[in-house]
């Protein structure tokens, strides 16, 4: 095909057809196309660290779609290799939660499909978030008390309002959950989600915080890990409500025992996972 021809064929793919383009890696030109067409109908819910994208497709085409999303950068024509969301497969429409952004920033977004042929890409949008918040230790908010804020005020730490547990052991014992060793402010987080993964003991203290729910969240609740355990026991008075016993955290020693804290004294000790301990739930601003 000579040059002329090339260059026609390929006006009439992107204005005759609508069909997307698909760039491959290292490829300077068009080598192929993919037919489906990704329609951003609303970013909302924008936060100052997050925003809901809802994105419908219409279906040119037969091939399966492997995956599909939207992704986000702060410069412009976003990719895959870029910051992501994979919301499955299918033709379905979905929506794509965007999160971890920063605070009054501008950023770039695009739907996107994979299929055997590659990876096609729906029109670009922008959108700001909003300015972050300053919180103060002490703010009910969220359904519960902040007990821990980061030096600019704007991420931390909220305590439930009360034990949603007052004799709940760790659970599983005998069986090591991984990557629960290491500490930090939302540490606890992934560590409640990796012992709910692989302990089916739902009576147990981290499946008793993720099945917390107010009508303030839509149910973000964890198990403290040992330092925001420590935290918490610092600010114990403000948040109140706590009993002079052992506190569980997420924080796990090894396969039959897990980190526990002390509220009448504020010691932390390796405790057996079949001991029964109470539970307050924490949540991430």
């Amino acid at each position: 095909m000579s040059r002329k021809d090339w260059i026609i064929s390929l006006i009439m793919i992107t204005f005759g057809t609508g069909l997307f383009l698909l760039s491959i890696p290292g490829c300077k030109k068009v080598c192929c196309t993919i037919g489906y067409r990704l329609n951003t109908d609303s970013v909302y819910s924008i936060t100052y660290n997050s925003a809901l994208v809802h994105v419908t497709i219409v279906a040119d085409d037969e091939d399966t779609i492997n995956v599909k999303g939207v992704c986000w950068s702060t410069r412009p024509s976003p990719t895959v290799s870029n910051d992501t969301t994979n919301n499955g497969y299918g033709k379905q429409a979905f929506i794509g939660n965007i999160h971890g952004l920063a605070s009054v920033a501008m950023y770039y977004l695009r739907p996107y499909v994979t299929t055997k042929k590659g990876t096609a890409y729906g029109d670009e949008t922008t959108f700001k978030t909003l300015k972050a918040p300053v919180f103060s230790v002490g703010e009910k908010i969220g359904g519960g008390v902040v007990f821990y804020v980061d030096s600019a005020g704007v991420r931390g730490l909220v305590a439930a309002l009360s034990d949603e547990s007052s004799g709940a052991t760790w659970g599983c014992p005998g069986t090591l959950i991984p990557d629960t060793t290491k500490d930090g402010p939302g540490a606890g987080f992934s560590y409640t989600l990796a012992i709910v993964q692989l302990c089916s003991d739902t009576a147990s203290a981290a499946w008793i915080c993720r099945k917390m729910r107010t009508v303030y969240d839509t149910g973000d609740w964890y198990l403290p890990s040992k330092f925001e355990l420590k935290l918490l026991y610092q600010q114990r008075i403000v948040v109140g409500g706590f009993e002079n016993a052992d506190y569980w955290s997420s924080s796990q020693s090894d396969k039959d025992n897990a980190w526990g804290l002390n509220f009448a004294n504020g010691d932390t000790a390796v405790l057996s996972k079949n001991i029964k301990c109470h539970v307050r739930p924490i949540r991430a601003l």
